[in-house]
């Protein structure tokens, strides 16, 4: 179950993986914490980010 204190980590970290870059510009406006994890891969947006090869998502992330 997703807990609803951290609808925006977890759509952070969806969109981190699926490569979505207008989206994760967005959801970082909101100043999200970067150490939370989803439940169901328990993986950080960095690490979705990382998995995925999405290495322009990571600079994003790791610039924030």
């Amino acid at each position: 179950m997703l807990d609803p204190d951290h609808l925006i980590e977890y759509a952070l970290i969806y969109s981190a993986g699926l490569g979505r870059r207008a989206v994760v510009e967005l959801l970082l406006a909101e100043s999200p914490d970067l150490s939370i994890t989803e439940p169901v891969w328990h993986s950080t947006a960095a690490g979705a980010a990382r998995y995925h090869h999405r290495p322009h998502i990571l600079a994003l992330l790791e610039a924030t």
